[in-house]
């Protein structure tokens, strides 16, 4: 019988994904065990290793499941290959201007932060892709500079998926503090991390795409046992801005 050689437990945990793509708002187990005539608790284990992987997520504390940031970021990955390659290159270039730096290229994904490549000064010259890794919305550079910049819908989708109040009340005492904020940051054309002290320089800028709208986020990271001199604050600012602007070029074109 064709097919009979498929691996049963791989088919279910496609079918269980091509389910939760068609279904507004999520699914419960039971849901899925009744609409794919499975056992809950198969369903269970399987949802459970797909969430393990990040395909499948669970909303909040509830017992509803839908489709994980994992998927989106593969098939964003396939369409954005030709930008990814142009990001790792000026990443390259940031490592070597500025050795002593963590450079780090995020994406708005799928309601999140998602961080597509970065470069450390522990590992220098390695061009990490981190799988499922993502950065807090409100307390990153990355993630307050997609507040900042990006397009109603980015920033919309966002603040559903991470509440104010619940994510990012220990940082922002207010709602209007944030605004203020990220006024301020549209103003300077830069999200600076609001934790970044004499010792601790971190910023991101926003990487535009066609039409002039927000597609990543590039980031830098600059450390010190000493306080950083202005001087290297305003050499990493430049070479950032550099980096940032050649890319959205690129993107434009």
């Amino acid at each position: 019988m064709p097919g009979n050689d498929l691996v049963q437990s791989l088919t279910r945990g496609l079918d269980i994904l091509a389910l939760l793509a068609k279904a507004e708002g999520g699914m419960r187990i039971k849901d899925i065990s009744a609409q794919l005539e499975l056992n809950a608790t198969t369903v269970h284990n399987l949802v459970r290793t797909l969430r393990a992987k990040d395909f499948v997520r669970q909303e909040n504390s509830s017992t509803i499941y839908s489709i994980g940031p994992r998927l989106a970021e593969l098939a964003e990955m396939r369409q954005q290959k030709p930008f990814i390659k142009r990001a790792e290159e000026a990443m390259k270039c940031l490592s070597e201007t500025l050795p002593g730096a963590t450079v780090i290229f995020a994406e708005p994904a799928d309601s999140e932060v998602m961080v597509r490549r970065r470069m450390s000064a522990d590992r220098p010259g390695e061009m990490q892709s981190p799988e499922g890794l993502t950065f807090t919305v409100y307390c990153s550079a990355s993630g307050l500079a997609m507040l900042a910049f990006g397009r109603e819908d980015q920033i919309l989708s966002l603040r559903q998926r991470h509440p104010l109040l619940e994510e990012g009340a220990p940082l922002w005492a207010s709602p209007e503090k944030l605004e203020a904020y990220l006024e301020d940051a549209r103003r300077k054309g830069y999200a600076l991390h609001p934790h970044a002290n004499d010792k601790n320089f971190t910023l991101a800028m926003p990487v535009y795409g066609r039409e002039a709208l927000l597609a990543a986020a590039l980031g830098i990271s600059l450390t010190s046992a000493n306080a950083i001199p202005d001087t290297d604050r305003e050499e990493v600012m430049k070479a950032l801005s550099d980096a940032t602007q050649s890319l959205s070029a690129s993107q434009s074109k």
